[in-house]
């Protein structure tokens, strides 16, 4: 079958750059765009079938490579989806060259943000940055402008029948069976989080970016929060490792991460800051000087979700007046799990108010996406400071919330004791 024998004249650059990413050449990627520059579309659509109608598609058909291809919606998602990280390299480069989407101003008290809750697979990282990516253009096309996804949604948390868990060689495992993060891991400009910017920059959209991020020998559980004005070359905006694993699965494999710094972002709509599942006990008193409109909040929670999610964490936050919008998505299961914890995805206002929360009509815990309109910064109830001395207790009674602590005072104690012995 010849490689082309439909679609519309004038398009070379499709075979030449198809050809590019089959090859994983970044060469043959930049002498496509010297030799058809002006007239590539980055955004156009991998057709699913060969010679589609659709004019916005490329027309080629991708068996005709010689490879079973996993399709991407765009020829920079189908380079990441089927390990052409050199050709994915050299497009992300190539799209940042396209000028600029005009800057994104916010001229309405209002903004809707979608919340998607997914299964992820763990150590499966193409097939759910598929899913991931569905999901994201689907809560695109219905209006939202801040798109959160679960914890770990790209690398995967737990396994679905929750046997298997990360974990590295002397730590200790809660679970049956140990995967090794290290294979899968990223660094905080992976190749998942530039694909996921680029998905942004297309979309004109935010998006939390949740993975495991390896640097050096640590591992975190990790945000990267990419938006409209990514690049290839700066695809964060803002960056947060969680600062409180939870210790039950995360003792095995996680390193806390420290602070705020880093982790806190002016959008067009309104402050917003990053935490992550079992932050909530902890992490909204770093967060009480900083004047936050949103708290992004990827979930992975084990527990009763229909108690925790739509009655006392509202109460809790109602108890202690906090004073921002926190937008958390949690995990799904493919099917009804024996287990609870998937779902109840919720939007909640300043006080606490639950103002959103996931339907989930197929089954507790169902794939759902949670869209819901609030008000911008500017527009936004304002309820006075959070009451940190009540926070504090709430810190001070939920149990693991000083595992990271005394875990490094016994480490350090320990240390001093060989160190006296040594010098013996």
């Amino acid at each position: 079958m010849a490689t082309r024998s439909a679609g519309p004249l004038g398009r070379r650059w499709e075979y030449y750059l198809l050809d590019a990413v089959a090859k994983d050449s970044s060469h043959l990627v930049r002498l496509a765009v010297d030799l058809y520059g002006a007239e590539i579309n980055w955004a156009a659509r991998i057709a699913e079938t060969y010679g589609t109608r659709d004019e916005n598609a490329i027309h080629y058909l991708v068996s005709s490579f010689g490879l079973e291809w996993k399709l991407g919606d765009t020829l920079f998602e189908t380079a990441v989806l089927n390990d052409k990280h050199r050709a994915a390299s050299a497009i992300a480069s190539m799209q940042s060259l396209v000028p600029a989407s005009p800057e994104i101003t916010a001229d309405t008290d209002t903004v809707q943000i979608a919340l998607v809750q997914c299964p992820s697979e763990i150590g499966q990282v193409a097939k759910n940055l598929r899913r991931l990516t569905k999901h994201i253009r689907r809560a695109a096309e219905q209006g939202a402008k801040i798109v959160v996804l679960p914890e770990t949604s790209v690398t995967g948390y737990l396994s679905q029948d929750l046997q298997t868990n990360w974990g590295l060689e002397g730590r200790p495992q809660s679970y049956p069976q140990s995967l090794d993060p290290a294979p899968y891991a990223e660094t905080k400009y992976g190749d998942s989080v530039k694909a996921m910017a680029a998905l942004a920059t297309q979309l004109g959209i935010f998006i939390t970016v949740p993975y495991i991020e390896k640097d050096g020998p640590f591992f975190f559980n990790s945000i990267s929060l990419v938006g409209p004005s990514s690049t290839s070359e700066s695809p964060v905006l803002a960056h947060y490792r969680k600062n409180c694993p939870w210790p039950h699965p995360e003792k095995s494999w996680a390193t806390p991460g420290e602070g705020i710094e880093d982790s806190i972002y002016d959008t067009p709509y309104g402050r917003v800051g990053l935490a992550i599942c079992f932050d909530i006990h902890s992490i909204l008193a770093k967060y009480a000087s900083r004047d936050l409109w949103a708290l992004l909040y990827p979930i992975a929670w084990v527990g009763r979700t229909d108690a925790w999610f739509a009655c006392e964490l509202p109460d809790r936050l109602g108890k202690v007046n906090c004073p921002h919008y926190i937008l958390g998505a949690n995990w799904a299961t493919f099917a009804p799990a024996s287990w609870q914890g998937a779902g109840g995805s919720s939007v909640y206002a300043p006080g606490g108010r639950l103002l959103a929360h996931a339907t989930e009509s197929r089954f507790r815990g169902c794939e759902d996406l949670v869209l819901v309109e609030i008000p911008t910064q500017k527009a936004m109830p304002r309820l006075g400071p959070l009451d940190i001395e009540k926070y504090s207790d709430w810190t001070s009674e939920q149990v693991g919330t000083d595992y990271w602590r005394l875990l490094a005072m016994q480490q350090q104690s320990v240390g001093l004791v060989t160190s006296r012995t040594d010098s013996n």
